[in-house]
């Protein structure tokens, strides 16, 4: 019988998965279309360097983005976060070659799966 391990957080049950498919440096804006936290981020960088950036707002703006996940080339990388990342306005997302968000990523676009409460 496996043996699983739990946080030493107490968060509550994910219960939305949202699958981001080829987001580029315009993104997506408001992708729960409500507040809520973010327990687990899956990238997938389409074979190339990528930067994931995340807003708590209904638009982003470049430069300024809330949290920036760097993915290295040919990496599928997932991030737990114990605690959660809190979006009390809401969930904007980008893909960029560069940390501000200025550049369409190379490949064109990244896929994100976050998973949401």
């Amino acid at each position: 019988m496996p043996t699983y391990t739990t946080s030493p957080y107490v968060t509550p049950l994910q219960s939305t998965l949202v699958k981001a498919v080829a987001i580029d440096h315009g993104g997506k804006a408001d992708v729960l279309g409500t507040t809520g936290s973010c327990y687990a981020i899956h990238v997938d960088s389409n074979g190339n360097d990528c930067f994931v950036l995340l807003w708590d707002a209904t638009s982003l703006s470049t430069g300024t983005a809330d949290v920036v996940l760097k993915v290295v080339g040919g990496e599928d990388v997932t991030f737990y976060i114990d605690k959660g990342i809190t979006f009390s306005t809401a969930m904007t997302i980008s893909g960029s070659a560069a940390a501000d968000g200025s550049t369409v990523p190379s490949g064109g676009t990244v896929n994100v799966d976050f998973f949401v409460s």
